[in-house]
């Protein structure tokens, strides 16, 4: 999969809903977040940061895109959806752990309450989906892998100690990568199974690598 990159792609080109992808500078982690454009406005982006930092905003430059695969009417949906949760200005906690229900379908409000069972930036765009009955990836196969680990610790760790302690809990849960989330909401073909996936997840880092500068 190729990462469309602005100024040649413009946001603008976005049919409805997309997914954002970028790396952070001076680190190999990568972020993701759901690009859309309902009632005719302009493309912004909703993306969870961070604990209780969720945002709404235009996209910068340093994102890379790929157009969603579902079809027009979904694409609505979900767009029309991400515009139903910004407006209501929920506070989204971080967390590691992914099950359930987060969105209510009818009205976007957050549901969970506890501390440490929130969301990361992959898992927003999981359950905004799932909310609506759209599932992107076959969770169950999922498995645990070490190296999610040493990321689930290292992002514990930048937490303030009450939220970190809690996010800990659910330390070892599995870990549902950025690239991997990006290629099942770029898929037409979903939900994806864990093999393919991970493949699609391979190429789409291998065009976001190729699309920035080098450095010197």
């Amino acid at each position: 999969m190729r990462v469309r990159v602005p100024p040649a792609n413009p946001f603008d080109e976005i049919q409805e809903l997309a997914v954002a992808i970028r790396k952070w500078p001076n680190s190999t982690q990568l972020h993701v977040g759901l690009l859309y454009k309902a009632d005719a406005t302009q493309v912004m982006l909703c993306h969870l940061r961070t604990h209780f930092d969720f945002r709404n905003e235009l996209p910068s430059a340093d994102y890379r895109w790929l157009q969603s695969g579902l079809d027009r009417l979904n694409r609505d949906l979900i767009a029309a959806y991400c515009q139903l949760i910004v407006r209501r200005k929920d506070r989204i906690p971080f967390g590691f752990q992914f099950s359930g229900e987060y969105f209510s379908p009818v009205s976007g409000e957050y549901l969970r309450s506890g501390m440490g069972e929130g969301l990361t930036c992959s898992t927003f765009i999981l359950a905004v989906h799932r909310s609506l009955g759209l599932e992107l990836l076959i969770c169950d196969e999922w498995p645990k892998r070490p190296d999610d680990i040493d990321w689930q610790i290292e992002m514990a760790s930048k937490l303030n100690p009450w939220v970190g302690d809690a996010a800990a809990r659910h330390i070892g849960d599995v870990r549902f990568r950025p690239e991997e989330v990006a290629a099942g909401v770029a898929s037409r073909d979903t939900p994806l199974k864990f093999q393919t996936a991970e493949l699609l997840a391979k190429s789409i880092v291998r065009s976001l690598d190729r699309s920035y500068p080098k450095s010197k």
